[in-house]
């Protein structure tokens, strides 16, 4: 099949989001498929440009640079939770306004441009399906404009909903444009894969076309390009090291549970401070500071900045613990992010905190492969916990069995599942 796969996020854009599409591309061309990227020409604008990945992965795999992505509106960094909010809410309703117009058919000034490239590039490599992945929401206006156009067969993807997004802070009428862009856009769609349950219930209650889950999943080979099991990333001192990598949310996500347990610690006559360093890794990182600042744990908790994706994959098996922070608020019991299985797949124990229940997604995840503990917000739990894991290392690689299972995450096992999954609806089309 030729296959065309429209993505905002890919290497080398160092996001969790970019190992997706890549596992795609780089999987089924191997099947022996005739792939194309499209994606935008990455600048130091959209972020780290140093996902790990050699030329060999993408061997054969035609690639298009856009210069510019349909409808994306980058916001600056936020200093403090309710400036998210103000200027979350300012840019989506200013980019719904512009995709409600798009909608209409009268502001093409974005779209076309890039749809009219595409039509070019389809010319010399007429594929027969596209797969567009959200968000941004661009990938899904591009690949609709040439499903209307070539009447090809459109797989919609989604990592996170469109309406209804957990993490965008919309006004009422925002939301409701967003509820009405979109449907008036994916109901083009023949398939829609998404990564969880909850998701794949709620797209489906919208969409009559089939919806299917393709989780995320942690790609083994990124491991053997990150130097594999070498030696620890932190030096031999004793001290039992809490790790989080990634970005952070402030109003989503909460470490507030794990800082106070260390002060009840520290309060107790316990060591903290030779026994246990917590490191947050990225450079997205919220209200974490002010956090550290309010529960004096300045020798503790420490922020060392943004690190190469290899160093992450070492940081996370160096580690003592990975610390999960569970999403807040509504939808939050359907989210999995992709650095759950990375964390899945290191070996290390997970620790769980927060959340407003304990039958998320996630937490069914951790628990299904006895990888660690579900601490919730107890605060003197917390601190047993942490008691109990200074004292006694455990590492996922003793149960065999669990290690075995979590093949059926891997990224080459995802990738080959949707492949299948699309040759199979893409024969049934009448």
């Amino acid at each position: 099949m030729k296959i065309l796969i429209i993505t905002f996020a890919f290497p080398p854009l160092n996001r969790i989001a970019s190992s997706r599409p890549y596992s795609w591309a780089k999987y089924w061309s191997r099947l022996g498929h005739e792939v194309a990227v499209v994606t935008k020409k990455k600048t130091a604008v959209d972020g780290a440009l140093n996902f790990a990945y050699t030329s060999d992965d993408l061997a054969g795999v035609r690639m298009m640079e856009l210069q510019a992505w349909p409808f994306r509106l980058k916001k600056p960094a936020p200093e403090t939770a309710e400036q998210a909010k103000r200027g979350s809410r300012a840019l989506t309703a200013l980019r719904d306004y512009f995709l409600a117009l798009q909608a209409m058919k009268h502001a093409d000034f974005w779209l076309l441009p890039a749809a009219r490239k595409l039509m070019r590039f389809h010319r010399a490599f007429p594929f027969e399906i596209v797969v567009s992945t959200f968000g941004p929401p661009g990938g899904h206006l591009l690949a609709s404009y040439l499903k209307e156009k070539l009447n090809l067969f459109w797989v919609a993807d989604y990592r996170d909903l469109w309406y209804g997004n957990h993490f965008v802070n919309r006004s009422w009428l925002s939301n409701r444009l967003a509820d009405i862009i979109e449907s008036k856009i994916v109901y083009k769609a023949d398939l829609i894969t998404t990564v969880s349950s909850g998701l794949q219930a709620r797209l489906s209650e919208r969409f009559s076309c089939p919806v299917v889950k393709i989780e995320n999943g942690f790609d083994e080979e990124s491991l053997q390009e990150a130097g594999g099991e070498r030696q620890s990333y932190f030096p031999d001192d004793g001290k039992f090291r809490i790790v989080y990598t990634g970005s952070l949310y402030p109003g989503f996500q909460d470490p507030s549970p794990l800082f106070e347990a260390l002060q009840l610690l520290s309060q107790k006559g316990f060591p903290v401070e030779n026994k246990i360093e917590v490191l947050f890794y990225g450079s997205r990182l919220g209200n974490i500071q002010s956090l550290v600042d309010r529960y004096g744990l300045s020798n503790i908790v420490k922020m060392p900045g943004f690190v190469s994706r290899e160093d992450s994959l070492r940081i996370q098996r160096s580690a003592g613990a990975l610390l999960f922070l569970e999403w807040e608020g509504p939808g939050g019991e359907s989210i999995i992010t992709g650095k759950l299985f990375e964390y899945l797949f290191s070996g290390k124990p997970i620790l769980n905190v927060g959340g407003q229940t304990d039958q998320s997604e996630s937490i069914s995840l951790i628990k299904k492969f006895d990888a660690g503990i579900i601490a919730g917000k107890s605060a003197p739990f917390i601190a047993g916990t942490l008691e109990q894991m200074v004292g006694k290392p455990f590492y996922m690689d003793q149960h065999e069995e669990a290690r075995e299972a979590l093949q059926q995450y891997s990224r080459k096992f995802l990738a080959e599942k949707m492949i299948k999954i699309i040759g199979e609806q893409y024969g049934n089309r009448g």
